[in-house]
């Protein structure tokens, strides 16, 4: 009998580990990212209609706006993607996520020299 609830046991640990998500990072495929994108951009609480454009690029994304590669080539993790244009703690890098159809874009300029940091984030729906 003992054995029999021991047996159970087991088997609902493994059942309900099973079923743990560790990573959501994994969900989203380079075909997700591509397409056109519709949103707002806010820089620092000045605001304006964006339109994003993403393509595939190797493994990775390119991000425009306006025909422009504005955003560059990212690099692809799951449902995030990152360009890091900074040396040395000053420069640019650009952080996206996307969430089933929403895009979030952030354009990070930081320059730790004169004290300057700006941050623009875009907040879109894929078309």
């Amino acid at each position: 009998m003992n054995l029999l609830k021991l047996s159970f046991l087991l088997v609902a640990i493994v059942a309900l580990s099973a079923c743990n998500k560790d990573d959501d990072s994994s969900d989203c495929v380079q075909a997700d990212w591509v397409g056109t994108y519709t949103g707002v951009e806010d820089c620092q609480g000045i605001t304006d209609s964006i339109t994003i454009t993403i393509v595939a690029s190797g493994s990775d994304i390119t991000v425009s706006t306006d025909g422009t590669s504005l955003y560059g080539t990212m690099s692809l993790d799951g449902c995030e993607a990152k360009l890091d244009n900074s040396v040395g703690g000053a420069g640019q890098i650009y952080e996206a996520e996307l969430n089933g159809t929403s895009l979030t874009l952030k354009d990070i300029v930081d320059v730790p020299i004169v004290g300057s940091s700006t941050i623009c984030t875009v907040t879109a729906t894929k078309n």
